[in-house]
């Protein structure tokens, strides 16, 4: 069109504008082609990233399949909820339980007497002293600025003294406001002392609105029955692997608490994994579709990658599991079958409901990777892409060195109540003893911190042997890393022991430096685990036990070992199921930089950017091209104007010549 570059053709009469944009058109044919080629490998990055997306999703699917836990789900039931409600995790173990709930934990609650107000009425100045159980006191300060109702709560709420404080109207006559303070802790261990030192108001008199109670449940029928006392309606450690929620108490009724094998869960699982597994195979034969009328193909029509992935994930889900000593080896068999056309998988209901009736942990080995050992000391933890199933003579296992806890025993017996208070730090946390405790409570006390401090608390003898009145510090991990430290801020005597203090003295003390203060402190460091997995070596962690990276077979093989001999603990059998074989597989093709997928994609996006040069290297040229042929038709505009000019000069010269001849 006419413009900065346009030729108007004015001499030479031609549409000069149109005929450079037929040329340039020409000559811009492979811009055009190098788009609609970069739109094409455009679209296959983005079919990629979709596949990405959808082989994700699959290996998450899978990867609860590849753990055996989730095999062993359990599900809960009470035969009166309005009394308890719980849940199971899948270490507990399947069974009735018979249980009383004679009385549900409270918080202790204290409330003050009445008042007309809540910001006029002063309550003194001074401090407001806060003890909730045995932890120490805390001092509220209340002066001029907070010497309210409204005041006191505010400041107590701020003082993190572990209580909650609040105003509630009783709708009594002319004092109706009282504050009341609730311990944060419940059962009896968060009963609270509040002493008010306040003067120069109307100081608060503290009482009782609800005593402080501990949850008590009683297990079992009979004589043999127990009865404990918990400080909380959430109980977690009284059957193993489930929590109960008390709802309400009545001594009188047994509950019947049933915790089965949750079947439905397992299912739910699997036919999630089914869901995503067709998911991606649509997508997968939608790729590969061709439709003759239109000659053309998905996407990512015969791209080879995807053609292999396609068939290792069909491989993978679809054949038998090698090394597995049962009849259920292949997914058919419990009702998961693939059609031969799509590749798609079917459930069969009936046939999975009654495979998961006969035996999850059956089902569980044709999906999960599996250790089965021949001793009890022996426990599978995991494994990775890179260890081998053993087959069905498993591998042996052989212990060189068994794993050990740390240990520090105080070097003087406590044999006496501490005849003062006393501060232990033990691996750094601060535990207060108070005057008076005996050597009972001194222990229950250290092994109310023993979360913190990652060390149990007893009563041995000096070398940390069966029973006696010497304080021995243990830690709750195994091995050479895990450290102990303590000490006391009161003296054990030294040279001239006493028998009235927790014993370990003012001199710290650790697994390997355990003299202490009296210099007949002992202790000892722990220890690793050592030995091989089939022959190959191992490092040990604690009680874990690894194969070597580079093992033939057992490179990341993961076990516990729980005896304390040497020598041979048998052998373990190991399997890889479907989940686990396909969510390695899923992990190591979707790898960031060396996976199949990434790599498509990058290769993809590689030649997406060399066209782009290239594009903006032929734009140049073209842009050149048009310049030139503008610069060329105005120069023959301008050569036949002048031609023009000339010729109608020499028109008149030879008329003028010609009219004077004639005259």
């Amino acid at each position: 069109m006419p413009g900065a570059t346009s030729v108007y053709g004015l001499a030479s009469g031609l549409n000069t504008d149109d005929i450079i944009s037929k040329l340039m058109e020409i000559e811009r044919a492979p811009i055009t082609r190098a788009q609609t080629n970069q739109m094409a490998l455009k679209a296959k990055v983005a079919a990629w990233q979709d596949a990405n997306t959808r082989i994700l999703a699959l290996r998450d699917k899978a990867g609860l399949l590849a753990t055996a836990s989730t095999f062993q789900a359990k599900t809960i039931s009470a035969s009166d909820d309005a009394i308890l409600t719980g849940s199971a995790i899948y270490q507990a173990q399947a069974g009735n339980y018979y249980l009383r709930v004679n009385a549900l934990a409270r918080v202790h609650q204290q409330k003050t007497d009445g008042y007309a107000d809540t910001t006029t009425t002063r309550v003194g100045t001074g401090t407001l002293s806060i003890q909730v159980g045995s932890g120490a006191a805390k001092d509220v300060t209340i002066d001029d600025t907070n010497n309210t109702l409204a005041g006191l709560r505010d400041a107590i709420n701020r003082a993190g003294a572990g209580v909650t404080a609040a105003i509630i109207n009783d709708g009594s006559g002319s004092t109706p406001y009282r504050l009341v303070v609730t311990s944060n802790t419940s059962g009896t261990a968060g009963e609270i002392i509040i002493t008010p030192n306040l003067t120069g108001g109307t100081a608060p008199t503290f009482s009782t609105m609800q005593t402080a109670q501990d949850a008590s449940i009683t297990l079992g029928e009979g004589a043999g029955a127990i009865t404990v006392t918990k400080g909380t309606n959430e109980i977690t450690d009284l059957i193993p692997g489930v929590t109960l929620n008390l709802k309400s108490a009545d001594p009188d009724k047994t509950i019947t608490v049933t915790v089965a094998e949750n079947t439905a869960s397992v299912k739910q699982t699997l036919t999630d994994f089914v869901t995503q597994y067709n998911n991606l195979i649509d997508f997968i034969n939608q790729q590969f579709k061709y439709d003759t009328t239109a000659n053309t193909g998905g996407t990512l029509f015969s791209d080879s990658s995807l053609q292999t992935i396609q068939s290792d994930v069909i491989n993978k889900v679809l054949n038998p599991v090698t090394g597995l000593s049962q009849t259920l080896v292949v997914l058919s068999q419990i009702g998961i079958t693939s059609e031969m056309t799509s590749n798609k998988l079917t459930v069969d209901d009936s046939q999975l409901d009654e495979s998961l009736a006969a035996g999850l942990t059956d089902v569980g080995r044709i999906f999960a990777a599996v250790g089965e050992a021949t001793s009890a000391n022996i426990t599978y933890v995991s494994s990775t892409d890179k260890t081998k199933p053993s087959g069905a003579s498993g591998y042996a296992i052989q212990i060189t060195a068994v794993a050990a806890q740390a240990r520090v025993t105080a070097g003087v017996s406590q044999t006496e109540n501490l005849a003062q208070d006393e501060k232990l730090t033990i691996n750094g946390k601060e535990i207060q003893l108070t005057a008076g405790m005996t050597s009972a409570q001194v222990l229950a006390k250290i092994n109310e911190y023993s979360s913190q401090t990652g060390v149990v608390a007893l009563k041995t003898d000096i070398n940390g042997q069966g029973s006696g009145d010497y304080l021995t510090l243990t830690s709750t991990r195994y091995g050479l890393a895990v450290p102990i430290s303590a000490v006391s801020s009161v003296s054990n005597g030294g040279g001239t022991p006493v028998q009235n203090t927790s014993g370990i003295g003012k001199t710290p003390v650790t697994q390997t430096d355990y003299d202490g203060e009296a210099g007949t402190g002992t202790g000892q460091a722990g220890a690793d685990v050592a030995g091989t997995i089939n022959g190959e070596a191992a490092t040990g962690s604690g009680q874990a036990l690894t194969g070597n990276s580079d093992n033939a077979n057992t490179d990341g093989f993961k076990i516990i070992v729980t005896g304390q001999t040497l020598g041979s603990y048998g052998t373990i059998t190991f399997s890889k199921g479907v989940g686990s074989l396909l969510a390695e597989y899923l992990g190591f093709i979707t790898q960031p930089v060396t996976g199949a997928v990434n790599s498509s994609k990058n290769s993809l996006q590689t030649k997406i950017d060399d066209i782009s040069r290239d594009i903006v290297d032929m734009e140049k040229l073209a842009t050149a091209k048009q310049e030139r042929l503008v610069m060329q038709f105005t120069a023959m505009e301008i050569a036949l104007s002048k031609l023009q000019s000339q010729g109608s000069f020499l028109t008149s010269q030879l008329s003028q010549i010609s009219n004077g001849w004639m005259s």
